[in-house]
């Protein structure tokens, strides 16, 4: 564990945060409706296929 490279540690902070940012999201957008959160996902999924 301590000869992690401090990228490693980085990364993993920011999948961490990713994580609870997309559970916030998703929270925040179920209760505006179902309608929103699955517009949300193709909108996700149409960045990803870009990147």
């Amino acid at each position: 564990m301590a000869c992690l490279r401090p990228s490693a540690l980085l990364i993993s902070a920011l999948l961490i945060i990713k994580l609870f940012l997309d559970q916030y999201v998703v929270h925040k957008f179920y209760l505006s409706g179902r309608k929103t959160l699955i517009l949300k996902e193709i909108v996700v999924e149409a960045y990803n296929s870009v990147e």
